[in-house]
């Protein structure tokens, strides 16, 4: 069984523009099994030793004490966008995600898992900062 890559019927060898729908899925595979490796070797080439401005996230005051579930474990890189936790509630729960500009790393959890009685306001994690540049940069 093979599948047109491109959609035109082309009027000269056609067997150029096909792949069966296996070597097709192989090579997406294969792009994005390189695509996680170079991703893995990029977080571990990262200098945690330049992420040294703490910054504590506190539990939400938004509907009295709760729980906390964490998406991202100690020592981890948080890019903008990432979710750090889930807030648990007992009318509902939502997460909270990085909006931070440059890249982060998980410093230290403050609260147990499981633990629904935090209160508002408790600090629950403390996320690194990097140092800024020399020249003033973030």
């Amino acid at each position: 069984l093979k599948t047109k890559v491109c959609g035109v019927q082309p009027s000269f060898d056609s067997s150029l523009f096909y792949l069966t729908r296996r070597e097709l899925s192989d090579n997406v595979s294969k792009a994005s099994a390189n695509s996680d490796i170079e991703a893995k070797e990029e977080e571990t080439k990262l200098d945690l030793s330049e992420f040294t401005i703490p910054q504590e996230l506190k539990f939400p005051d938004v509907a009295g004490k709760g729980g906390v579930s964490f998406k991202v474990a100690e020592g981890e890189l948080i890019r903008r966008g990432d979710a750090i936790c889930e807030v648990e509630l007992a009318e509902f729960s939502f997460g909270m995600d990085s909006d931070e500009e440059t890249d982060t790393v998980m410093g230290t959890i403050h609260v147990q898992e499981g633990d629904s009685n935090i209160e508002p306001g408790t600090p629950i994690c403390t996320i690194l900062h990097p140092e800024a540049s020399k020249d003033g940069e973030d």
